[in-house]
């Protein structure tokens, strides 16, 4: 490849990725709320963004003669070749800090892997004086040394154990929130392992940060999407993100399951309790209609909402025919939970109407949901009667 190309090669797609990361760190400061993992968040886009500019230099000066090009290389090298494995490392403690509180917890493997990863970075920066991951020839142009692959081997093995650990974390996540935030930094991993990966098989082809860029980028805009169809205070999906898999479901299902779930008496709550007592309620409701989504897999692939206020709904195209007395028994079950360990002044009670059939369209499908809403409000209104 002609000198002249290969340096503009090199500078666009390291200077792509350096603007990429600049938009993401600039839009995460804005949003940033001082949280303990905030500071590792910073630190890994900085360090992929000095991991670019140390492969634009060292693909700059290669095999030029300017007086100090040869320190110069030695050290854009080595930070290069060293890099990852100080990256997979504070990645590493941010998916801790981040999921800490959904259960995911430092294991001995993730320490040791953590471990020999920052001690092979080590080795790696000291190659400029040992040559331990490369050397640089008398027309100083780079040449890999075996220790050039220890850092990736032991970084991606790191990143991919991670990766795994938080999908498998993921399924056994009370919060849908935290079900969404497994499952997207899970996601990081890929881009960065297919691309490292060309990179180590083709010789001269710059990828891995383009990969690590592309991870962090799309880790950024689910979180982006999540927070559109979020609900801020429970963390399920709002009435935006029903409104969508509504749709979706009378397009394309034959079958609809719909529960309409409404709060009993929750005005007394807030005019007896106040309205941050009122939150927690409606938060502690989120979580007990959240657990009993996932224990009533058996019985269905269970969407639940926020529809409004105190009220949810929960669908399903995928159920069995069961699926209404295994869901409202793990309603009961989770209720009963939390009444045996609650120390508040009131007793959670919710009214549920459900009602599933056949459609062929929009039309079917809004007719069950309203029927749903009907036997609800029959059921509340029977229980003010009595």
């Amino acid at each position: 490849m002609n000198t002249q190309i290969y340096n503009i090669y090199y500078i666009q797609t390291n200077v792509i990725c350096i603007l990429l990361l600049a938009f993401v760190l600039i839009a995460y400061l804005k949003e940033m709320r001082g949280s303990s993992q905030a500071r590792y968040y910073i630190a890994e886009i900085i360090e992929i963004m000095i991991y670019c500019l140390s492969d634009m230099v060292a693909a700059v000066c290669k095999g030029n003669t300017f007086p100090g090009v040869r320190l110069v290389l030695k050290t854009a090298n080595a930070v290069y070749v060293a890099l990852p494995g100080i990256m997979v490392a504070t990645w590493g403690q941010y998916i801790f800090l981040h999921m800490k509180k959904y259960g995911f917890h430092k294991s001995v493997f993730g320490r040791i892997c953590r471990i020999l990863a920052l001690a092979a970075a080590a080795a790696t920066l000291s190659s400029p004086f040992t040559q331990f991951a490369f050397y640089l020839d008398g027309n100083n142009v780079y040449h890999r040394n075996p220790g050039a692959y220890l850092v990736p081997v032991i970084s991606y093995l790191y990143m991919i154990y991670d990766a795994i650990k938080l999908l498998v974390i993921s399924r056994n996540i009370d919060s849908l929130e935290g079900r969404r935030e497994a499952k997207t930094l899970a996601v990081f991993v890929v881009p960065g392992l297919l691309c490292s990966f060309i990179q180590m098989g083709f010789y001269g082809c710059t990828t891995a940060q383009v990969g690590f860029t592309l991870g962090f980028l799309i880790v950024y805009l689910i979180c982006q999407q999540n927070k559109i169809s979020k609900d801020e205070l429970t963390g399920l999906n709002n009435r935006r993100e029903f409104e969508n898999q509504f749709d979706n479901m009378a397009k394309s299902a034959n079958h609809l399951f719909v529960a309409m779930i409404d709060a009993d008496s929750f005005k007394k709550i807030n005019d007896v309790y106040g309205h941050v007592e009122g939150d927690n309620a409606i938060k502690t409701i989120a979580l007990i209609l959240s657990r009993a989504c996932v224990a009533s897999r058996e019985g269905g692939n269970f969407f639940l909402a926020r529809y409004g206020g105190d009220e949810f709904v929960i669908l399903s195209k995928d159920f069995r025919e069961d699926a209404e007395l295994i869901l409202t028994d793990a309603i009961d079950a989770e209720l009963r939970k939390v009444h045996e360990t609650s120390t508040s002044s009131y007793t959670l009670s919710l009214s549920i109407g459900i009602a599933s059939g056949e459609i062929n369209g929009r039309k079917e499908a809004r007719e069950i949901m309203r029927k749903a809403d009907r036997i609800m409000y029959r059921t509340k209104r029977a229980k003010k009667g009595r």
